[in-house]
């Protein structure tokens, strides 16, 4: 999708300023390397699973999904000898792609920065160096406040004025869009994860866009830029920003009524409107299946329930048993 966008030039739908969509196109074209993603479908056992939404740029619940599932089922095998099967793949294929990186930067260091106050997210910067030190990379975790820009050398610096050879950022590319020092990001030496190019995908514009790309595709739903549209297909439907994170700002809606809303801040680039999908539903609880991407290829399942069809960061993480 993003090869087309970058072919045709369609990228009016991203509310982003020529500027930036010159620096993303760069970006894809010189191939700048990605590290993982994670896509959220809903499914509720029969059919086939639609997707929500896809975490392109800073997905969270590494931890969970890695470790605390793992702890999860030698506590189970432990306690009741009950062996469980899940797929979780998430530690070997993040030193796989590590491992990759190494061959392609030999020498070079990777710094993974994250707000240190912000416990989930430091906790998922933390497991990433250690599987990255593991393969032998030269690593190290760093809290935004002490990285330094140097203007005279264009590269980022930790606070003893290192260089920083590679900088993983858990901090999504459209608040940097909009900060004033977005320039130094865009002529900085030092290597940047996940790449700029990945900002085209962070957004919920893509499912539109998918939409019409790939209409009738069976993991696929109706969106739309327009409410208009969406209603000559359907009155249930779930209104979502073109930007937002963490359930903000998204109302759902059944047959024309308002069931559920969060607060937020975001909606100003605007909104889409994707049909609403039949969610499972169990023991008052809603789940949502997010499938992570390591690379390009598909490595874990990640479950979070919610008591409400909006999945936020505050809902729950399920481990899980394939049977």
């Amino acid at each position: 999708m993003i090869g087309e966008n970058v072919r045709t030039g369609n990228f009016e739908k991203y509310g982003l300023n020529k500027f930036i969509i010159s620096a993303m196109e760069r970006s894809w074209k010189k191939k700048d390397f990605h590290l993982y993603g994670r896509f959220d479908f809903a499914y509720d056992g029969t059919g086939s699973p639609k997707m929500l939404e896809y975490n392109a740029d800073t997905p969270t619940s590494i931890v969970e999904t890695a470790i605390g599932q793992n702890l999860w089922q030698e506590m189970q095998f432990n306690e009741f000898g009950i062996k469980y099967e899940m797929l979780n793949r998430l530690e070997k294929s993040f030193k796989k792609r590590f491992e990759l990186w190494k061959m392609q930067n030999e020498g070079k260091n990777f710094y993974f920065v994250a707000d240190e106050l912000t416990i989930e997210d430091w906790g998922n910067v933390v497991a990433l160096k250690k599987w990255a030190t593991d393969v032998g990379i030269v690593s190290d975790t760093i809290d935004f406040k002490d990285i330094l820009y140097s203007q005279d050398k264009c590269e980022f610096q930790n606070r003893e004025g290192q260089r920083i050879d590679t900088l993983f950022k858990l901090y999504p590319w459209e608040f940097i869009f909009n900060e004033i020092n977005f320039g130094d990001y865009e002529v900085s030496t030092t290597q940047i994860v996940e790449p700029m190019w990945k900002g085209m995908l962070s957004t919920k514009a893509i499912l539109p866009m998918l939409w019409d790309m790939f209409k009738g595709h069976k993991n696929l739903m109706p969106a739309f830029f327009t409410e208009q549209q969406m209603l000559e297909v359907s009155k249930s439907y779930v209104k979502k920003p073109i930007y937002s994170r963490e359930g903000a700002n998204i109302e759902v809606i059944k047959e024309n009524k308002l069931i559920d809303k969060a607060d937020g801040e975001y909606g100003e680039e605007g909104y889409i409107y994707q049909e609403y999908a039949k969610m499972a539903n169990l023991d008052n609880a809603w789940y949502i299946f997010g499938t992570w991407m390591i690379g390009d290829k598909m490595e874990g399942l990640a479950i979070r329930e919610d008591k409400t069809v909006i999945t936020k960061n505050t809902s729950f993480f399920v481990p899980h048993n394939i049977i």
